[in-house]
């Protein structure tokens, strides 16, 4: 490369040391220290500049609530690790606080994708693989929603094979096309968030709901019939279909 050239490429330096460089201005030469010196003050905040750059993690959300050094970033299912274990304990919830413990919305709904997520702290020093579901709601129960609006929902688990996840037997289900009875949470900012170090992320800045856990919180309408957790929805245990889920829904919220 010529020396007019790489001054030209390093950029920010003056039409004079750009004259200084090219055969025509030899007579005029400065001191070798000076021209150097310049332009290697140049390239450091050019080096200075691509460092802050790419240390910036990059981000396919929008995490204007999250703090630190984290990102997030849709991956596919062979880009998680293959033996990767999440697991988690499901704490016990009275049935009546399923409805009122934390605030929710309910409807009846479609799935219509299923999108897995790497949240990263540091630069890659600590990493969780969740997954974001869209899904379209076609009936309302509770909650400011519209029907026929598409609803980003966060779930706590990826969706991948080989993945051993416990605490998921409802949403390990969940396809693409399936009709389910959802009532996620309402994504807090303030007290919805996971924290690794001096790195926050809140999960609102990745959807305005989520799934607490795997298992509850759902009620699908699958090839093998209705499938929810009957344990701890025992005044729906006998159900059988989303209609019999319906009526059972509408009955815990007007008792709240």
């Amino acid at each position: 490369m010529k020396r007019e050239t790489l001054l030209y490429a390093i950029g920010g330096i003056s039409d004079q040391y750009i004259a200084e460089a090219a055969p025509e201005a030899k007579k005029k030469k400065k001191p070798l220290w000076i021209k150097w010196g310049a332009a290697a003050a140049c390239l450091s905040l050019a080096v200075l500049g691509a460092t802050l750059l790419f240390n910036e993690p990059a981000s396919d959300f929008d995490l204007t609530r999250s703090t630190g050094n984290v990102s997030v970033q849709y991956v596919t299912a062979d880009e998680i690790p293959e033996g990767a274990h999440t697991s988690g304990i499901l704490a016990e919830i009275p049935e009546d606080e399923l409805f009122t413990m934390y605030e929710i919305i309910a409807f009846k709904g479609t799935v219509q994708s299923v999108d897995n997520i790497l949240i990263e702290f540091e630069s890659g020093e600590a990493l969780l693989y969740y997954s974001v579901a869209n899904l379209q709601v076609e009936k309302v129960y509770k909650g400011d929603i519209e029907e026929n609006s598409t609803l980003k929902v966060l779930i706590p688990y990826p969706f991948s094979d080989g993945i051993d996840i416990s605490n998921n037997d409802t949403v390990k289900q969940l396809e693409v096309g399936m009709t389910g009875i959802f009532t996620p949470k309402v994504s807090n900012p303030t007290d919805d968030f996971h924290q690794w170090g001096e790195n926050k992320i809140v999960f609102a800045d990745i959807a305005p709901y989520r799934f607490t856990d795997g298992t509850r919180w759902m009620f699908l309408d699958t090839d093998e019939g209705l499938l929810f957790d009957r344990h701890s929805y025992n005044g729906a245990a006998n159900a059988e279909t989303l209609d019999d889920i319906e009526e059972y829904v509408n009955t815990m919220l007007s008792d709240e």
